[in-house]
């Protein structure tokens, strides 16, 4: 209501059937079926009240009970501290990528994170990268290419030394695998031309 963001949105073109799903009967009748995941957390979490129904939200509502969830349960489920030099002096590294058409959790939340934690520590991309799949959506599936084995990458950042520039990821388009690799964010893997099943096809950009 004051124009403060909140939490951002799922990005362009990405599914509604996961947070804004319908149901149809035999007779065309379609009731929304909403992410059970939001509706039960608002029931239970938040209004403690099982038979609540989240339709009966005004603006006003939906505002105290975003704030009510942040007062309530940050402390005790929270993952969103920028503040990650614990982990970086212990040694750790750590991987994360998101499809850009996640229809469940949105993209730019994970890029918002991303951006807090380098306002923290501007030399975080030694332990912490994070890459954009575009066109996958949540976890997997979509129009994207996913990454075929970001933990053996992973591994071997920990164990050799060796950082990873890009996630290698594929996507199977009429039974054939198309290669591709995936960029570290802000730059995203732009198709350039020639043949679309090889990785060398595509730039990070």
């Amino acid at each position: 209501m004051d124009g403060k963001l909140q939490w951002p949105g799922i990005t362009p073109g990405s599914p509604l059937n996961g947070i804004a799903n319908t149901t149809c009967d035999a007779n065309g009748n379609c009731t929304g079926a909403p992410f059970t995941i939001s509706t039960d957390w608002h029931r239970l979490f938040i209004q403690k009240d099982a038979s609540f129904n989240p339709y009966n939200y005004t603006q006003t509502g939906w505002d105290a009970a975003f704030h009510a969830s942040v007062q309530q349960y940050t402390s005790i489920i929270g993952t969103n501290d920028p503040d990650l030099s614990a982990f970086k002096k212990s040694g750790g590294k750590m991987i994360t990528w998101h499809g850009m058409a996640d229809q469940l959790i949105p993209f730019n939340g994970t890029v918002h994170y991303y951006s807090r934690v380098l306002s923290h520590d501007a030399k975080a991309t030694d332990f912490y990268r994070f890459y954009s799949a575009p066109g996958v959506g949540h976890c997997s599936g979509g129009l994207g290419a996913a990454p075929t084995n970001p933990l053996a990458q992973l591994v071997s950042w920990v164990e050799v030394g060796e950082a990873p520039q890009t996630l290698t990821a594929n996507r199977t388009v009429k039974g054939t695998s198309w290669k591709q690799e995936l960029c570290q964010y802000p730059l995203s893997s732009i198709y350039k031309g020639g043949d679309p099943a090889v990785a060398s096809s595509y730039s990070c950009e």
